[in-house]
This record gives structure tokens, C-alpha cells and sequence, in this order.
């Protein structure tokens, strides 16, 4: 593979569209998404206290768990900030 700084390195936009190829991964990705969230597949979600979004409880890393009768709390740490936070499960 030849580095970009070699002198006889050539690249040819009509070989390679970077522009299109990011934007077809980005139409798939959110295609993908939008299949997920309406297939019916629910996933448990915990709400990250530092942006006040859901995430899927797949999409952390699990401290522990706390059970206070009918309520879950999941300790856990957030993806987005790195800190501990705890969240009931949520639907």
C-alpha cells in the first residue's frame, strides 16, 4: 500500500468518490436504525443523566443493579462521559 506522501501515489476521483461513499454509509446506517426502532424489537434503554438521552442497555457497561421492589436501578457507565450513573430500566 502506498503512503499518500509518496511521490507516486495517485488518486483519481472518478476511481474513488469519497463524498458518495460516506454518504451512502450514513443513508445505510441510519436505514439500519430506522429498521431497528420499528421492528418491534424492544431493548431495555437507561436514560444518561449528562444529555438526558436513552441509550440501550446494551451500549454500556453494567456496574451492578439495585432492586427497590417494582423499580430496577442500573448502575452503569456512560458511553457519551465515561462516568458512573444510575438509571431505572426503562421500556
Amino acid at each position: 500500500m502506498k503512503s499518500i506522501r509518496d511521490p507516486s501515489f495517485y488518486y483519481s476521483q472518478i476511481e474513488i468518490d469519497l463524498e458518495r461513499t460516506f454518504e451512502r454509509v450514513w443513508r445505510e446506517l441510519d436505514e439500519r436504525e430506522e429498521a431497528e426502532s420499528t421492528s418491534g424489537s424492544s431493548h431495555s434503554k437507561v436514560r444518561l443523566k449528562c444529555d438526558d438521552q436513552l441509550a440501550d442497555i446494551a451500549s454500556v457497561e453494567l456496574i451492578g443493579l439495585r432492586d427497590f421492589g417494582p423499580t430496577l436501578l442500573i448502575q452503569f457507565i456512560c458511553p457519551r462521559c465515561g462516568r458512573r450513573h444510575e438509571s431505572p430500566q426503562l421500556p
